[in-house]
């Protein structure tokens, strides 16, 4: 189980208060995480103005005021440097639950110091859901299926909790963990808080179709991967990811004085360019897992069930690798390789959907495309490895690969041929 917890300025946090947990147990202390004796992983969420607190004269929390004492602020000359000494100040108040930190930049005035000035404005609410995406995939990206985590939002300054929730929830449907929320309601004011659960969601698919692919920027082979998952072709994955890994963000602010700001935007412009990124990341190392077997029938057929789950399109290419299995696998000696389509021709049981004219409209090869998991008769070669098992690949040869590229917006016949 991994608890996350977004944390806005721990001073001001009463040590002495009674936290009512979910099994009625009372503990004290200033936050809900000490009802749980431990985690696998602890994750706090906060933001970079926790090192200028407004309540430091006043303090509530002790233990925060200890930590603090330790940082001059004054000193400080880099951002960087800046943002350890705000995880070591965190690490500092829960030293037993060995967290890790996530620091988002914070936006306007917190005692003496400014924050998150972007020439004469602010930096922009995408900004915060571009870092919060790749640090929350980075800190969970090889957490095990069907895992608990649980996401704390009793704490943290205004738009934090929400922007953590909506990440969670987009993550939780790609990295396939159970996403629990919950909250401790202040039943007496500053000095009682109890336990409920607001809401609970187990692992579902990845909306693909939310990724806008015209807001992906110049990577194409990423942009194609985002279109082949929207177009249901698990088999171009398996062309497409060869080379591809993560290639995050930069975001550099500097210190001027008593100003934090940013002198040059993200080099990611979108959310869904970096949300682009991320699904390629981790969708195409699981492609690479099946090593030289990744254009396997099994292994396409493990690799749709992992990204389709049980959705429309899963159910879809399930069907149309069993048709090829089932054409094929009377129609092929071993070692064999044919086109799809002299095979189909020779099974008098197959139905040829595909007229000629059909083949020469690209919004039809875009609709059978996607219709037959991007098994195209014209362009897929099948061949026969073993009496259980099939590679499939696409002909590099092919005219209609041309309609391809255009489909994907990638060209294909170079990354074909180097397959």
């Amino acid at each position: 189980m991994i608890y996350i917890a977004t944390w806005g300025d721990p001073l001001g946090w009463s040590t002495d208060a009674k936290y009512v947990c979910e099994d009625s147990k009372v503990t004290e202390g200033f936050s809900g995480i000490f009802c749980y004796e431990k985690f696998d992983r602890v994750i706090i969420i906060t933001l970079d103005s926790i090192l200028t607190p407004i309540g430091k004269d006043k303090p509530k929390n002790t233990k925060a005021y200890n930590c603090i004492k330790q940082i001059n602020v004054s000193e400080i000359k880099d951002y960087d440097t800046w943002k350890t000494k705000t995880e070591e100040y965190i690490k500092c108040i829960i030293s037993n639950y060995i967290p890790d930190v996530i620091v988002l930049p914070a936006i306007g005035k917190y005692g003496d110091f400014t924050y998150g000035k972007y020439k004469n404005t602010w930096i922009r609410p995408e900004h915060l859901k571009i870092i919060l995406a790749y640090e929350l995939y980075k800190k969970l990206k090889e957490i095990r299926e069907n895992e608990e985590v649980i996401l704390d939002t009793t704490h943290g300054v205004n738009y934090v909790g929400a922007l953590t929730l909506l990440t969670l929830q987009k993550l939780s449907t790609l990295l396939k963990f159970r996403l629990t929320v919950i909250n401790f309601i202040p039943t007496v004011m500053f000095k009682e808080y109890s336990f409920t659960e607001v809401y609970r969601i187990k692992p579902s698919v990845f909306d693909y179709d939310s990724i806008d692919e015209k807001n992906i920027g110049k990577d194409r082979v990423k942009k194609a991967i985002i279109l082949s998952l929207k177009r249901n072709s698990v088999l171009m994955l398996a062309y497409l990811c060869d080379s591809v890994s993560l290639s995050g963000y930069e975001f550099k602010p500097v210190i001027e004085g008593n100003e934090i700001k940013l002198v040059n935007d993200l080099n990611v412009k979108k959310e869904d360019e970096a949300w682009a990124d991320i699904i390629s990341d981790y969708l195409c190392k699981k492609v690479r897992s099946k090593g030289e077997k990744k254009r396997y029938l099994s292994s396409l057929r493990d690799l749709a069930k992992e990204i389709y789950g049980n959705s429309a399109f899963a159910v879809i290419t399930d069907k149309e690798l069993n048709d090829l299995w089932s054409i094929a696998r009377n129609n092929l000696g071993f070692n064999e390789e044919k086109l799809y389509k002299d095979i189909r021709m020779k099974d008098q049981n197959s139905e040829d959907t595909e007229t000629k004219k059909e083949k020469e409209e690209k919004d039809v090869t875009i609709r059978n495309f996607i219709a037959h998991a991007g098994l195209l008769k014209d362009i897929v070669k099948v061949k026969k490895v073993s009496d259980k098992e099939l590679e499939i690949s696409y002909d590099a040869n092919s005219e209609n690969i041309k309609t391809l590229s255009e489909i994907l917006d990638v060209e294909l016949n170079e990354l074909l041929n180097r397959n």
